[in-house]
Formats: structure tokens, C-alpha cells, sequence
């Protein structure tokens, strides 16, 4: 417990932003500047502290504060219920009416964690007197717990290497005259970069201020507490300490919730589209020819052939196309970036696009779709990484694991409710690991009246042959959770053939009148039993004879039907495949299922947990338009392939089922997405420029100052202009389009037409456009 003004605020820097560091990935610089800033920041609440404190009080005062501070400052830089004892928040969990509620201790806060890489790092230890320097050089840092051993030492540098393997910090190596405290600071510093990027605080101020309020009353309400004068001047200047640290603390994370929540430009864009429907259009003869003689062709041909669609040169391939042949060919335009404006002049670009493949972190990816799609999206389904007892299918901090799964799908559930259309809904697939909180989660998003349905699906086989002696029951099945976003959703009743038993055409109750008593049935009048009333009526009667699927056994009545409407029980159907070699890959029929059951052809489909990319594989075959979000590696060597060979023509899945032929069929596929990046958190950290916050008076409004991404733009009166050499491969069209929320026409030299009539051109931006990108 510290017990002096340097004591106080020496541990607050330790919890809230550690030793000095230096290196040059993003969050390294996060962890620099974050404590430069802090360390700038508290030195005026020191001097404050120094001048109106009388020195008999300090130690109490001091030790309060930190007993304060030390519930809600934590190791992850965030600040949040990580010590706090449960009586201290229980008023706020039950205020919102319910008689139960859903609480976790990262509630309040955003997931943000994209990978679990560490980074090389120096820190640097007691720099004012003599410093100790440790350059942490990471060889591995995956695949279990982390080892450390000193590989190198200098004057005052200490070489510490980071790998996976056995190897660790022995005792003789212990002896090269190194403070081993220090060592173990320098490595709880170094490991502090893998938990920094775990959360942000959505509320930082917000939610200091309430427990501070709440921690005064109780203090107020100690019987043990006498506010005499000395005790009421004490208090004074604790709260004003508090609510100066406070203003520290949350204008640093109120400016990271800024970063994270701005709209992220798009890059590296391409289009996809089939031959036929190029051909299709006026002038697409003509475009077809530069695609044809372009000098990239033969690039265009090696993939179709690495992707299996055809045999030929790329000479015999274009004479093929000539002739009227291979038509359903994807053309990409990543090969012809300076014909793809003939290429997509020929269409309404977003009315006629069939879907967006994004490769992006989705909170970002929704936080930055949200304004052009919000209600569009009739059906989302997602299957989400598993919350599993071991190796769990996310990054997550050890200390609140079943806290940050379930953050992170509140964070992505409350942006999808806002994409969906108001008869649309949401189809989230879990095992019994999560069942519980989901059911919660979504009731609160959702809306307990609008949970429709707990679907039984199977889960994959594989893992049976192996298992034994598990103490339990084997699992057999995962379950889907349905929600509507309103008690009137559009939903479709499906049926499924019934086979192998002949059914009794009765049901429970009373016939109307006599006559309702009876049915002709194969020639003969035939009463119903007792107690019960006919379940079919005359016509379905006569129906059934002609399809011989009636009969009569003695006085009985039997029928056998052709199929039944679909239930909540779906393990008639496999929940998993194999197909395209990916772990967690739902299958085709599944998601037929939910599709056919909650949409019309054209309508949207979304899937920001995209995986092998199942969702929009079926959205395309159904001839729905889709949007998939994936942020793994296997984007590029998974799922755009995968696409690009359902344009052509994927004879896998469901592609042999008949009651789908007349959407899709070998030789009759078309196809037109659009695939992009968007930026990603870890680029602005890296790309925005942020002054000496190390001197001068702290100003609460102090990053109002910082120029951030100005950088990217020419200043002009009222316009701006990008700096187009600074954005290498930006698609500044789709980025104005998800800023304004506009669909785009068509896109003309630097000019960008919109569906509703507007225009803008790139050379003449509105300041007030860009801002939410560049200056937030």
C-alpha cells in the first residue's frame, strides 16, 4: 500500500502503463506513447497533491486512492471490474428492471484482440539513475507457454531471447550480476504487449465517475467514518485527485474508441465477374477483346487452370471464349487494373453486384459497413470460434476467458442487429460451452418476444472413433439459435420427405357436425374412432388414392406420407463437411435450410464469421446476394477460390439437389462480387501522427491537437484532396460509399455517381466527408 504522494503515483503508472518500452509495432508505440502522455499528464495531479495536502494526511489519503484505483486499473492498459468485490456494482447490475440479467466482468468494454503475436521490444528499466536496458528478441511466440533465456549481455543490456521450447532462465545464467527483480519486471512489461490489445473501455469516464460516486457513498455510509473538518478537507482533496486521474485516464482511452470506432478505407479491391455476363451487356463484345489480348491474359488463364476449369493455352482458351465456349469463366480484375473501368462501366455497380467479400476483422468490418447497409440484411447466420474448455477457437485473456467470448459477440451482435432489416434475423450456431450465454446474450440484444427457435444440428463423427473413457455422455450435437429483429419476420415453412411409415390420418379432438364424422375412403364410408376427428380432408383423401399412398388394414386407416414440415430437429441433415479441408466447415444443406426458410431470391445474406465460406457459397447457388467477412490467412487460399469455382460451376454440396437445379446448373452459372481489405486497427496506430504529449500544462482536449491521418490530404477553402501517393491501392469510391452510405452507379474518372443522384468527385472532397477518416 503506498504511503506517500511518489508512492501513489509510482504504482499507478506500474498497473496502468508499465516501463518504458521501445520498438516499432503498433501497439508497441500504443504502450510508448500511452506512458509518456501519462506520465506528463500526472505530474501536474503530483504538484495539485503536494500544494493542498497536509503531509499528516497523506498517507491515508494516498492509501485510498489506491485501494480506489487498484479495482479498475489492470493489467490489460484497460480499465474495467478486474479486482472489484461484487457488492460494489450490485445496485447497478439489477437497475434495469429485469428479475435476471446477464453480467460479466468485461461488460462495458470492446473486444479488440486480432492475433496473439508477440513482438521484439526493448524496456527499460530505472532510466533516471542508471538504466538497464533488455532487448527482448522474439524467435517464436506461439504454441504454448512462453521461455525465456539471456542469450547476450552488454554494458547495462541485457539479451533476453523468446521462444516456445523448455528453455528458461537457470540458475547459472542467474549470475551475470543481474537484478533478477529487474529481469521479472522487464519480462511482466514485455508480455504486457500480448494483454494491452485485449479491450478498450466503451465508457471510460462514465464508468470511473459511477464507481467513484458509488465508492464515496459507501465510504460516507461507514459507521466507522467521522467527517469532522480535517476529514472533510481530506475528502476534498481525494475527490479532486480522483476526478484529475480520472480525466487522465479516460481521455487517453476515449481517444483509442475514437480509433477504433472510425470507418476504415477500403484496399486492394478487385471485382469478380463471368464471361456471360459481360457479354450480356452493350459493349461487353469489345471489352471481352482487351480482356482477351490484354498482357496480363495469360496470367488470368494460369489461375483458371490452378483452380481446375480448364486444360488449354492461354491462345486456345481465348479462341474457345470467341467461339461461345467456357462463358461461365470468372474474369478477375486484379489482372486488368487498367481495363477495369470498361469492365464494371457496363453495370449499376452495387444494384447489380451479387456480393462483397471482405477480408477484415469483422467489428471493424460491421462498425464500417453499418452506414451503407443498415437494414438491408434479411438473414445473418454466423458460427462463431467455439468458448471450449482448452485451446479455444479465439484470443482471449486467461484471467476472463468465458468474459471475452462473451464480449466479443456483444460487440459484433448489437452493430448486426442495426445491418438487418426489420423482418430479417439472425441464426448464431454454438455448442454446450456457450449455449447458456448466448440464449442470455441474444435475449438482451434481440429481445426475449422475438427468440424464435433452439435448433438441434449434428455435429461431425470424427471425434468418436478416438474417444473413450470421457466420464460422460459423447456429444452428439452443436445447437442454432434463432432470433427475429421484430415479432414479424419473413419466414418460409419448409418440408422434408417422410419415409418408411404408415401414418393413422387422425388427430385429437371432436368433428364438427356428423357429417365431418365421416370420409369415403377407397369406395367404402368410414367413421372416425371415438374421441378423435379426421386429419385429412375429402380432397387429400382422394389425393392420397390416386398416389397408392392409402390403405385400410381391417377397420383401420392408414396413409404414408410424401413429407413433413421441418422442426426444430435438424440432424436429418449433416451440420459439418469436408470439403474444402477446413476444421469448423459448415455444410452446404444446413445452410440451404436456413436460407430457403428466411429468404427471397435477391435478398442479402450475411456471414462475418465466414470460415471456409459455406454462407455465401449457398447465398450465390440460391441466387441471393451475400456479404462474407474473414480476417484468417485462408481468405485468399480458401475462400476466394472457393467462390471464384461457384461462379464457374461447383458440383460439390448441395449443387445436386433438384430442387435447386433451377437456380443453379453446370454451364448456365453467372456470377459478379466485388473482394476488398479494409484497414485495420493496427494500420492506423501505425500510419497517425501524434505530438510530444512529454510537456506542458495537461488540457483535457488535449488530441484535439494531434494532426492524426491529415497527412493523407491537400487543405484546400472548403475542399480537400487526397493525397493519392500516400494511399497506396485505397479504393477511394467503396470508401465514400460506406462513409455516406450511398450505392454506387457507376464510377467514371474521378467522378462517382450514386443511385440516389448525387455525386461527388475525389479531386474535390467535403472536409466534413473525410473527417470521420482522417481526423476523429
Amino acid at each position: 500500500m503506498p504511503h506517500s504522494n511518489e508512492d501513489f503515483f509510482s504504482k499507478l503508472t506500474e498497473i496502468f502503463v508499465g516501463e518504458k518500452v521501445e520498438g516499432n509495432d503498433p501497439l508497441i508505440r500504443l504502450m510508448r506513447m500511452k506512458r509518456e502522455y501519462f506520465l506528463n499528464a500526472i505530474q501536474e495531479i503530483r504538484n495539485y497533491a503536494d500544494s493542498n495536502l497536509k503531509r499528516e494526511l497523506r498517507e491515508e489519503v494516498f492509501s485510498k486512492l489506491y485501494t480506489f484505483f487498484f479495482k479498475y486499473f489492470c493489467e490489460t492498459g484497460t480499465v474495467f471490474l478486474c479486482n472489484t468485490d461484487s457488492y460494489s456494482v450490485y445496485d447497478r447490475i439489477y437497475a434495469f428492471g429485469e428479475d435476471v440479467a446477464l453480467f460479466w466482468k468485461t461488460r462495458g468494454l470492446y473486444y479488440i484482440k486480432s492475433e496473439r503475436v508477440l513482438k521484439s521490444m526493448k524496456v527499460i528499466l530505472d532510466e533516471t539513475s542508471n538504466p538497464v536496458e533488455f532487448e527482448f528478441k522474439v524467435n517464436s511466440s506461439k504454441g504454448g507457454k512462453l521461455r525465456y533465456r539471456i542469450c547476450g549481455v552488454r554494458e547495462n543490456v541485457v539479451e533476453i531471447c523468446v521462444n516456445s521450447s523448455d528453455e528458461e532462465i537457470n540458475s547459472s545464467e542467474a549470475l551475470l550480476n543481474v537484478n533478477q527483480d529487474l529481469i521479472k519486471r522487464a519480462i511482466k512489461t514485455f508480455e504486457r504487449q500480448s494483454n494491452i490489445d485485449y479491450f478498450l473501455a466503451k465508457d471510460p469516464r462514465g464508468f470511473l465517475e459511477e464507481q467513484l460516486k458509488i465508492w464515496i457513498y459507501q465510504y460516507l455510509l461507514d459507521s466507522r467514518t467521522v467527517l469532522d473538518k480535517s476529514r472533510i478537507e481530506e475528502l476534498e482533496v481525494l475527490l479532486h485527485v480522483a476526478e484529475k486521474v480520472i480525466d487522465v485516464v479516460a481521455n487517453f482511452e476515449e481517444e483509442l474508441v475514437k480509433m477504433w470506432n472510425k470507418p476504415r478505407f477500403v484496399l486492394k479491391s478487385n471485382y469478380v465477374v463471368t464471361i456471360n455476363k459481360i457479354l450480356r451487356k452493350e459493349g461487353g463484345k469489345r471489352v471481352l477483346e482487351k480482356i482477351l489480348t490484354h498482357g496480363n491474359f495469360p496470367l488470368q488463364v494460369k489461375e483458371w487452370l490452378e483452380l481446375g476449369f480448364i486444360s488449354h493455352t492461354a491462345q486456345e482458351i481465348a479462341n474457345e471464349i470467341r467461339d461461345g465456349n467456357y462463358l461461365t469463366l470468372p474474369i478477375d480484375t486484379k489482372y486488368f487494373k487498367d481495363v477495369e473501368e470498361d469492365i464494371i462501366s457496363l453495370f449499376n455497380i452495387d444494384s447489380e453486384l451479387d456480393g462483397w467479400l471482405i477480408k477484415s476483422e469483422n467489428y471493424q468490418a460491421l462498425n464500417t459497413l453499418r452506414q451503407k447497409f443498415q437494414r438491408r440484411v434479411q438473414t445473418i447466420y454466423i458460427d462463431p470460434p467455439f468458448n471450449k474448455e482448452q485451446e479455444a477457437d479465439y484470443f482471449y485473456s486467461v484471467k476472463y476467458k468465458d468474459s471475452t467470448w462473451i464480449t466479443m459477440l456483444e460487440n459484433r451482435l448489437v452493430l448486426a442487429k442495426e445491418i438487418l432489416r426489420d423482418d430479417g434475423g439472425i441464426f448464431i450456431r454454438c455448442d454446450y460451452n456457450g449455449n447458456a450465454y448466448v440464449r442470455m446474450l441474444g435475449d438482451e440484444i434481440f429481445g426475449k418476444d422475438n427468440f424464435r427457435n433452439e435448433i438441434v444440428i449434428s455435429r461431425t463423427k470424427e471425434f468418436y472413433k478416438s474417444a473413450r473413457n470421457i466420464k460422460r455422455f459423447m456429444v452428439d450435437t452443436d445447437t442454432l439459435f434463432y432470433w427475429s429483429k421484430t415479432n414479424a419476420p419473413k419466414f418460409r415453412e419448409l418440408s422434408i420427405p417422410r419415409m418408411g411409415k404408415w401414418w393413422e390420418p387422425f388427430l385429437p379432438g371432436k368433428p364438427k357436425d356428423e357429417e365431418d364424422e365421416f370420409r369415403v375412403v377407397l369406395g367404402s364410408r368410414m367413421r372416425c374412432p371415438h374421441g378423435r376427428k379426421w386429419g385429412l380432408t375429402q380432397e387429400q383423401i382422394n389425393y392420397l388414392e390416386r398416389e397408392r399412398r392409402l390403405k385400410v388394414v381391417g377397420d383401420k386407416v392408414y396413409y404414408y406420407p410424401s413429407d413433413t414440415v421441418v422442426k426444430n430437429n435438424w440432424t436429418d441433415i449433416p451440420g459439418y463437411s469436408r470439403r474444402w479441408g477446413f476444421e469448423t466447415e459448415n455444410s452446404e444443406s444446413l445452410l440451404k435450410r436456413v436460407i430457403l426458410s428466411t429468404t427471397d431470391e435477391g435478398d442479402i445474406i450475411m456471414d462475418f464469421f465466414l470460415g471456409s465460406g459455406t454462407t455465401t457459397a449457398v447465398a450465390q447457388k440460391l441466387r441471393r446476394r451475400w456479404i462474407g467477412i474473414e480476417m484468417g490467412d485462408h481468405f485468399y487460399s480458401v475462400v476466394l477460390p472457393r467462390m471464384k469455382k461457384v461462379l464457374f460451376f461447383d458440383s460439390s454440396g448441395i449443387s445436386s439437389d433438384e430442387d435447386i437445379k433451377r437456380f443453379y446448373n453446370r454451364g448456365k452459372t453467372e456470377g459478379f462480387f466485388k473482394y476488398y481489405e479494409l484497414e485495420q486497427f493496427e494500420d492506423i496506430l501505425r500510419s497517425s501522427i501524434y505530438l510530444n504529449h512529454t510537456s506542458g500544462k495537461f488540457f483535457k482536449y488535449e488530441f484535439l491537437r494531434d494532426p492524426k491521418l491529415l497527412s493523407l490530404v491537400e487543405m484546400g477553402k472548403d475542399k480537400v484532396k487526397l493525397k493519392l501517393e500516400e494511399l497506396n491501392n485505397v479504393d477511394l469510391p467503396e470508401t465514400l460509399s460506406l462513409v455516406t452510405g450511398k450505392w454506387i452507379r457507376s464510377i467514371i474518372g474521378t467522378k462517382i455517381d450514386f443511385i440516389d443522384g448525387s455525386t461527388i468527385d475525389v479531386n474535390e472532397l467535403d472536409f466534413q466527408i473525410m473527417r470521420r477518416l482522417i481526423w476523429w
